[in-house]
């Protein structure tokens, strides 16, 4: 695993890569406050030895630098990175995994990424529609208005980790995460979000997609409605189901590294089969 930087509207973006450059692509998306290291036991994984696995930080997050324009940290404008970074690696086709920020930058890349984009994995990441129902995505969770909000105090950020991790073991590399992300991505992130700008209807791209989809679901997930998610109509639905995670809340991946590894990796072999 190696660290790789490219420059994307004159500000710096960090990615790791497993160096398997001539294989077929993943990309794993992060979510707010969350950085690239969440995917540190995916890249570090012989599973994916047969796949180009890359993880990149939003503007703002881990080693990558806030991007000014106010718009590139829109849903949309993270899209247009990932774009860009899809670009810069000259690849072809790739698969996209994203977590809950990360899942929303996915689903607004299948109207940008169109045919490059060999399938989708979503998790805590219900898709929006325009104008947005908090009540009916997020079950009125309260961790979607702190993801919004500049400054975080510390019973702030203690409610971010009781409503989105299970699993304690993880609860450190999150707390980290939460407090060294720029506060300023998320205050630009809400002046689009919470004027519901920034974005396409979501639900409708998901459901307009027909490529393989998987949707994965935290066992003891409270941010995101499954009632919501079974509600959708999907075409390619990976495996018939939405896939629940034993054992995890919101950080599927991080909390339950080795489940999430072997349905990343069967999803990933069947879209590129």
């Amino acid at each position: 695993m190696n660290q790789h930087y490219f420059t994307y509207l004159n500000s710096r973006i960090s990615f790791y890569s497993n160096e398997q450059i001539e294989k077929e692509a993943v990309i794993l998306l992060h979510g707010n406050s969350s950085n690239k290291d969440f995917f540190n036991p995916q890249l570090s994984s012989d599973l994916f030895e047969e796949f180009y696995l890359i993880s990149s930080d939003f503007s703002g997050h881990g080693d990558s630098e806030l991007i000014k324009s106010p718009d590139a940290n829109s849903i949309n404008g993270l899209a247009l990175m990932v774009d860009a970074m899809v670009d810069y690696l000259e690849l072809d086709r790739v698969v996209i995994y994203g977590v809950s920020l990360g899942g929303h930058v996915g689903i607004e890349l299948i109207s940008i990424l169109n045919s490059k984009m060999a399938g989708l994995m979503i998790s805590g990441a219900p898709p929006l529609v325009k104008p947005i129902d908090f009540d009916l995505a997020f079950a009125g969770n309260s961790t979607v208005k702190l993801s919004m909000q500049e400054n975080l105090s510390d019973k702030d950020v203690s409610k971010w980790l009781e409503e989105t991790v299970h699993n304690k073991d993880v609860v450190d590399v999150v707390k980290k995460s939460i407090n060294n992300t720029n506060s300023q991505y998320r205050k630009l992130f809400g002046q689009y979000f919470g004027a519901n700008m920034g974005f396409k209807d979501g639900k409708k791209l998901i459901e307009s997609y027909d490529q393989n989809i998987a949707i994965l679901q935290g066992e003891h997930e409270r941010f995101a409605s499954l009632e919501y998610l079974d509600s959708l109509s999907v075409k390619n639905l990976f495996e018939n189901q939405i896939i629940s995670i034993p054992g995890s809340s919101h950080y599927v991946s991080l909390e339950q590294p080795e489940l999430f590894n072997d349905i990343l990796y069967s999803f990933a072999k069947k879209c590129y089969s």
